[in-house]
């Protein structure tokens, strides 16, 4: 990736800049946006892409951003709703155009667009410094309402993904809600990878969503085990020794080779000699 855009020091004042997340995302997005027009293959359909604008998936983007794709959504109806882009979606893609590109491309306009509006921020708040507080706070209340907005559809998103496995109906979800929230708060962005591999898992034995929330997910974090280095015995069974007391433990199959030992919940090895005992 070439050339180049500026970035007004104002930008420090805009409420982008108090997620470091969303302010990579939106540098992400600038760096990214066509500085001519061109034509792109995408999906098999043959899509112009205009100065400043870009084209790419929710998908893509989450991946590019270390988002979620329910947080990437999110971001980007708050960059619509602040009229810093403008959204529409394709068949297979969303098209984005980034309003006033030019004041990241041309030097002149950039300078005065940005002169005259900190110019005019600043002559407001001399000239009322009550109300300019005021509206700050205001401004401040917002945010925290959006941030709640896009926690809930987090939330419900992971809730919708879970109720089927364990027979709930939508309803049910405000009793569960807590209990979600603090899982998310533990795992924050790996949360959603750690509910997709619990639900891929068909033989877990969890039936409680509380219970998944509160300790069973844990275990979908653990490094997962290189169970192709462990022996199989004459009798059909794996072997497997404790890393701390070096005891030797028996499996029926690979796949039931627990991620830490029963002894002390140390991790699995494949030989005795690679214990510490």
């Amino acid at each position: 990736m070439r050339g180049w855009i500026k970035i007004h020091r104002s930008i420090c004042d805009n409420w982008i800049f108090q997620r470091p997340d969303y302010f990579r995302a939106w540098i992400n997005l600038l760096v990214r946006a066509n500085h001519k027009e061109k034509k792109k293959l995408f999906n098999n359909s043959l899509v112009t892409i205009n100065r400043g604008e870009v084209v790419s998936s929710l998908s893509a983007l989450s991946k590019k951003w270390n988002m979620t794709i329910g947080r990437t959504r999110h971001f980007l109806q708050l960059l619509e709703k602040d009229q810093m882009i403008l959204k529409k979606n394709g068949r297979d893609f969303t098209h984005l155009s980034i309003c006033n590109y030019e004041t990241y491309q041309d030097l002149q306009h950039a300078h005065n667009t940005l002169t005259a509006h900190s110019q005019q921020i600043h002559n407001k708040s001399i000239a009322n410094p009550s109300q300019h507080l005021k509206n700050v706070k205001n401004v401040k209340k917002e945010r925290k309402k959006e941030n709640a907005r896009g926690d809930f559809e987090i939330q419900k998103a992971l809730f919708d993904k879970l109720r089927e496995r364990f027979g709930l109906m939508e309803d049910h979800y405000p009793a569960y809600r807590h209990h979600i929230e603090a899982m998310i708060l533990r795992w924050k962005d790996k949360t959603e990878f750690l509910v997709d591999a619990f639900i891929s898992d068909s033989d877990s034995e969890i039936r409680d969503l509380r219970y998944l929330c509160e300790q069973g997910i844990d275990k979908y974090a653990a490094p997962q085990i290189k169970r192709a280095e462990f022996k199989k015995t004459p009798n059909g069974e794996f072997v497997a020794y404790c890393k701390k007391c070096g005891q030797q433990l028996f499996f029926p199959n690979l796949k039931s080779i627990n991620t830490s030992s029963s002894c002390h919940a140390a991790d699995l090895v494949a030989t005795r000699m690679m214990a510490n005992a």
